[in-house]
């Protein structure tokens, strides 16, 4: 029974009888009360606001020693600024404990508040200024400051437990000394007087000592509210005694003074949804030896995790005594799980289409190879490379090619199970696995599908487009015994797709390896052409009908590999695209055809205009020009003596780009034409908007022109265009006789072909040249 509950009875006594009594209780209750010596209670609230500002600092330490567990991983500025804002702010309430608590004694109050302030102001000295070895952003000074702030912990809940100690010695000191008061009171004639007295004298006494106790516990509240956690303390039975405002703000469907009183689950019971979310174990505490417990010293629970209903993350963390009580913190964490899932989004996703990017997608497929070894099952690796999409991005524009990305993202994923994991490994490739396959007729059915899908037109800004891909398909473990080399043949089925015409998807078979070799060895040997010097230039010159004279020629590159003899270049050049080995090989023709060209002018040769062929991806470079410029100028060479072959197709593909570029090169002189011109897309409007000089014919309208009504009349009618837009014509391809003098009727201006040479070395040409300026058509060398 407490001291207040003894005596309420007592202090009940009629004021009659105290009053006759008065005199002689007086004399006597004095004695006794001044012999007996009770323990002055100031002494036992000094202890318990020792105890208060000692419990309060452990809370703030461990709360920045927390931080410091969430920032060891992430040691950047940011994260030191955020630990030495923690740490001032913890300095400051410490100094607001210190100058508010007059403590027990002041060399307790030293002992107390000289551990705390030190190991703030020298890790606040650590992350700023650094050791003097070390720079302040180093690990060094990371694990310092852990290291110090464990050892200040420690030394305060040794501190705090001599306080328990003393406090409990002190009550049971308070408690014997009433004992013997009540003894010696009864033995006496006048002990019910004195008892009177006495009670009276003692209740008066703890009247002060409650109003001084309210004022403390007022002054405790406030500190608690102020606190940027929520805090719960409860007696040593779980019931709620104290609930700060924070924590209302956190879990806003808490009723704090319904709760006063309550069990801790039942106050929480509607605050933090059990059945909507799980129990997140996320970090394992130190805890104190089971017989240290057992004396009474402090115990951490491990902390927990909670999703309040108000969609809050609180990090819950118990301390408890084991006579005193338990103290509660809810720390809001919810920043951290933001940023944690956005960290993983980041981490795994591709970050236009929401995919899984290379590495994730790796990892997973990886994680199905080796379930299929343990149960049995196959993996189909698909790999997806979109036909024609830099064509659309460069005619549209990257947004327009951002959405046709994000829509072919949608249209692969539709058409997956939810096992199955799709991905974009970069730019405009794309894969996916299918997990758990019995046989090939599954793989075969899902690609299909993909395919059709893939190719329903799409409106993106009003603009129709199609899409097409081509697609690998390699097995495991069917087609490959690990990760590395089904990539490998996923990646030669797809480039077998690509050689057949696209839009298609293609199987891995063991022919595809071979070919993917040849492939390989091409590459690898076409890189080192230019510097073993296995490239050379063909010349094939070009006849005027009017005059029968050769007024110009078309250099064609030739491949003359030791190992693998002269290659086509139908057979290397798409290949020298695809590695963007043109743009150094494109270079390299340039500047040969102009030194050939320099070399005729010294021997004295009537200079002939020399044709050479720009690729694609070399028309696209943003430097040809420049390049140009300067094998002009490295070897004298008039801009009238250089023509430049560009397909339509190429030119129709960002016809806006294109016509700068072709403007770009024409105000240099150069010769501008357009090579194998009736197959692209071109218009008669677009055409006269270009800036060129002649029109090249393809050589499918031209071998047919003996034999076809159709091909004489599409040739006739390309040279009559010709002639409107005021451009020369140049036929290819003439094999016969027959072919010529239709063209010639047919008002084509000039004409190249095997009737006339074969492509032939500067050499043979020059002989050739030296031999006869005018050819007489029909004598000339086949």
């Amino acid at each position: 029974m407490r001291i207040s509950e003894r005596y309420a009875s007592v202090s009940k006594l009629e004021v009659g009888s105290f009053l006759i009594i008065l005199l002689a209780g007086i004399l006597f209750g004095y004695f006794v009360y001044d012999k007996t010596g009770f323990v002055d209670e100031s002494e036992s609230l000094a202890l318990l606001q020792d105890q208060r500002d000692i419990s309060i600092i452990i809370s703030t330490l461990e709360s920045i020693n927390q931080t410091f567990a969430i920032e060891i991983n992430n040691q950047s500025v940011t994260a030191r600024q955020r630990i030495i804002d923690a740490i001032s702010t913890a300095a400051e309430k410490v100094a607001t404990l210190k100058k508010n608590s007059p403590g027990s004694s002041k060399d307790e109050k030293r002992r107390i508040f000289s551990v705390a302030e030190p190991v703030l102001q020298d890790i606040r000295t650590w992350l700023t200024k650094g050791t003097e070895q070390h720079a302040p952003d180093s690990i060094l000074a990371f694990e310092l400051s852990t290291q110090r702030l464990k050892s200040a912990l420690a030394e305060l809940r040794e501190e705090q437990d001599w306080l328990n100690e003393k406090q409990e010695r002190t009550i049971s000191a308070y408690h014997s000394q009433l004992e013997g008061f009540r003894g010696s009171v009864l033995t006496l004639l006048l002990g019910t007087i004195s008892l009177i007295i006495l009670v009276i004298s003692l209740n008066m006494k703890q009247r002060q000592t409650q109003t001084k106790l309210a004022a403390e516990r007022k002054l405790i509240s406030d500190s608690v509210n102020n606190l940027d956690e929520g805090i719960v303390l409860t007696d040593k039975d779980d019931h709620c005694l104290v609930i700060n405002e924070t924590l209302g703000r956190l879990c806003p469907n808490l009723n704090a003074k319904l709760a006063i009183g309550k069990s801790f689950e039942d106050a929480f019971a509607r605050s933090i949804s059990r059945e909507e979310l799980r129990l997140i174990e996320i970090q394992t505490h130190h805890l104190i030896e089971n017989n240290a417990a057992e004396n009474g010293a402090n115990i951490n629970e491990t902390p927990r995790e909670y999703l309040t209903e108000s969609g809050i993350y609180l990090r819950v963390t118990k301390r408890s005594t084991k006579n005193t009580g338990h103290i509660i913190t809810f720390s809001d964490i919810t920043y951290l799980k933001m940023a944690q899932k956005q960290l993983h989004h980041q981490a795994t996703k591709d970050g236009l289409t929401g995919l899984a990017n290379r590495n994730h997608f790796i990892n997973k497929l990886d994680e199905a190879i080796s379930r299929s070894k343990r149960f049995g099952h196959k993996v189909a690796l698909l790999l997806f490379d979109l036909d024609k999409f830099k064509q659309v991005n460069d005619t549209l524009g990257h947004a327009v090619g951002d959405e046709l990305l994000i829509s072919v993202a949608n249209r692969i994923q539709d058409n997956l199970r939810e096992i199955d994991v799709s991905s974009r490994m970069g730019g405009d490739e794309f894969a996916a696995f299918l997990d758990q396959i019995k046989d090939i007729r599954e793989v075969r059915i899902t690609a299909d599908r993909i395919i059709q899908h893939l190719h329903q037109k799409l409106e993106i800004d009003g603009i129709d487009i199609e899409v097409s891909a081509s697609i690998g398909i390699a097995l495991y473990p069917d087609d490959a015994d690990n990760l590395n080399a089904l990539l490998k043949h996923a990646d030669s089925a797809c480039y077998q797709a690509k050689q057949m015409g696209r839009n298609n998807y293609q199987i891995y078979n063991r022919d595809m390896k071979v070919r993917a070799m040849q492939q390989m060895t091409m590459e690898s040997r076409l890189r080192n052409a230019l510097t073993d010097n296995n490239l050379s230039l063909k010349y094939q010159p070009q006849l005027n009908l009017a005059n029968n004279t050769i007024t110009g020629m078309e250099a064609f590159l030739r491949w003359n590999d030791p190992k693998l003899g002269n290659v086509r270049p139908d057979h290397f050049i798409p290949l020298a695209e695809k590695t963007g080995l043109i743009a150094e090989i494109g270079e390299w023709v340039i500047r040969q055809a102009c030194q050939q060209i320099r070399s005729w002018i010294d021997q004295n040769q009537s200079p002939v205009q020399v044709a050479i062929n720009i690729s694609p991806r070399q028309f696209r470079l943003q430097n040809l020009p420049i390049i140009i410029d300067k094998a002009l100028k490295d070897f004298s060479i008039s801009p009238a003596m250089l023509a430049l072959e560009i397909t339509e197709s190429v030119i129709m593909s960002d016809l806006h780009a294109a016509v700068e570029t072709l403007k770009e090169l024409g105000n240099r002189g150069l010769t501008l034409v357009i090579d194998d011109f009736g197959v692209g897309s071109s218009s008669i409007y677009r055409l006269k908007e270009l800036p060129i000089h002649a029109l090249k014919i393809d050589q499918s309208f031209i071998k047919d022109l003996h034999k076809s009504e159709d091909a004489r009349e599409i040739t006739g009618a390309i040279i009559a265009i010709a002639q409107k837009l005021h451009l020369k014509t140049i036929a290819e391809g003439v094999e016969t006789a027959e072919q010529c003098e239709i063209l010639r009727e047919l008002g084509c201006d000039t004409i190249q072909g095997y009737y006339l040479q074969k492509p032939i070395s500067a050499l043979e040409l020059h002989n050739l040249l030296l031999e006869k300026q005018n050819f007489a058509v029909g004598q000339t060398k086949h």
